[in-house]
């Protein structure tokens, strides 16, 4: 499970439903190439417990104990989905279905996912796992030390699926020998230096790392990992102003997320010429964008600070067609923004409290996706957007039956999702596995509501 390791506090959604039965039965595509940066996707995911998109806004849902309710919720090619205390690598698959007994989670009833911990009652749970089918398994965690006589189980998962993702929670003694029986798909390492971290084995089979450093300052850069397409960082305590080495020998790379992090200068993603999407929540001093200036590929861009320096440094991007704000953007920075980014196809507006007119939206005529937190201060124009396919409105807007019934009409075929809000001003709180990442604070609000779609309440 996770545990809280309060460090700094940012937010998420919330959705709180007695049941929610979405008839999304499989993908819808916003691309007609699956494999490029721009397909994004709705998956399907049901199962107690909350669910966010680590790779873009850090967003998400929490389903009820007391339901087998669902949600849906949009992705990206290589994008990792945290729930509850695991990681998700969504890879192809269209839909999951969780549950989780004794450190063991099942998707669709099969194993997806153990975790390796010294307990009383790990030996008999070593003993279970021997003679269970490992052929589903997805991931393996690491929750503190290896226990005594654990390798041979975990030589033995190795052998049958070598891809599995791998995720620690502290460095120890043996992640280099685990490391050296797998090529996992994906890694996440907490609590260990960059000095540690830079004399590991890297399999080029890894396109995703999730990293937390525990350097006070960055003075070196991050060692090459061949395969890495995706990195995601969080609590980076500083890197030096003007050092833009630290990403230097990870060209390849294509998404990067900082989050939990009091970096304020971005320059040193200068040398990153194939990045694609960048997402940075900053809970530091006002967020210089400059670093924009060199990027000439994004197609996502996420930042979620209380303080930007000059929004219109966000323009350059015209080819973005993910766009997330938060904050204190103003209502002239938004329309010129979406004005000077006609592509755009996924929007968030995330606590967006001084944009009240959405009008500017109209112009977008790709726009499949919108989501506003908070407060919808403009009711009336997404009734004139034209049909979307994904619709995530504050509860209360959702929970207006006759709103609900006009927007139903003007986008049929939409999967409509309640959010409570998003709530970032105060800091941040690390939800760690158990110190293994990410940052998200839920909003201590409970509510009654309901929302419809196709009939079935939430």
């Amino acid at each position: 499970m996770f545990i809280h390791s309060i460090k700094k506090q940012t937010g998420m959604f919330r959705l709180l439903s007695n049941a929610i039965l979405f008839t999304l039965l499989g993908v819808i595509l916003f691309s007609c190439n699956p494999e490029s940066p721009e397909a994004f996707r709705l998956i399907h995911l049901e199962g107690e417990g909350n669910y966010y998109n680590l790779s873009s806004s850090g967003v998400g849902y929490l389903l009820p104990a007391d339901s087998a309710s669902s949600t849906a919720m949009m992705i990206r090619p290589g994008d990792v989905i945290v729930y509850n205390d695991y990681f998700i690598y969504p890879g192809v698959e269209t839909g999951f279905r969780f549950s989780e007994q004794e450190g063991i989670l099942y998707n669709h009833g099969l194993l997806y996912s153990i975790r390796i911990k010294d307990t009383p009652g790990w030996p008999l749970l070593k003993m279970e796992l021997g003679s269970m089918d490992l052929s589903s398994l997805e991931q393996l965690c690491f929750a503190g030390d290896l226990p005594a006589e654990s390798l041979p189980l975990v030589k033995k998962i190795a052998d049958v699926n070598p891809c599995a993702g791998l995720y620690f929670d502290k460095w120890n003694s043996d992640m280099a020998d685990i490391l050296n029986m797998f090529t996992p798909t994906w890694l996440s390492i907490s609590g260990i230096s960059l000095d540690d971290f830079a004399v590991l084995p890297f399999s080029p089979s890894t396109e995703t790392v999730i990293l937390e450093l525990t350097d006070s300052l960055i003075t070196r850069q991050l060692p090459p990992v061949p395969g890495m397409k995706h990195l995601i960082m969080a609590d980076t305590k500083g890197i030096p102003a003007g050092d833009d080495s630290f990403l230097s020998q990870n060209p390849q790379l294509e998404t990067v997320v900082f989050s939990d992090c009091m970096i304020t200068d971005f320059g040193f993603l200068s040398p990153l010429k194939k990045l694609n999407s960048i997402t940075i929540i900053n809970g530091g001093d006002s967020l210089n964008l400059d670093f924009l200036k060199q990027q000439k590929n994004l197609t996502r861009l996420g930042i979620l600070t209380d303080h930007a320096d000059d929004w219109s440094l966000a323009g350059t991007q015209e080819n973005v067609n993910w766009l997330v704000l938060y904050g204190d953007i103003g209502q002239g920075d938004f329309n010129s923004l979406v004005e000077q980014m006609p592509g755009i196809q996924v929007m968030e507006l995330l606590q967006c409290d001084l944009v009240t007119d959405l009008n500017a939206l109209t112009r977008l005529e790709a726009l499949k996706a919108l989501t506003v937190s908070d407060t919808l201060a403009d009711r009336k124009t997404p009734l004139t957007l034209g049909g979307l396919d994904y619709i995530s409105f504050p509860v209360d807007v959702l929970d207006d039956s006759l709103y609900m019934a006009r927007l139903k009409e003007a986008h049929p075929n939409a999967v409509l999702v309640p959010n409570e809000g998003f709530c970032m001003g105060a800091g941040w709180l690390m939800l760690l596995v158990p110190a293994v990442l990410f940052v998200v604070l839920i909003r201590r609000k409970y509510f009654s509501g309901s929302q419809v779609k196709d009939g079935c309440s939430c």
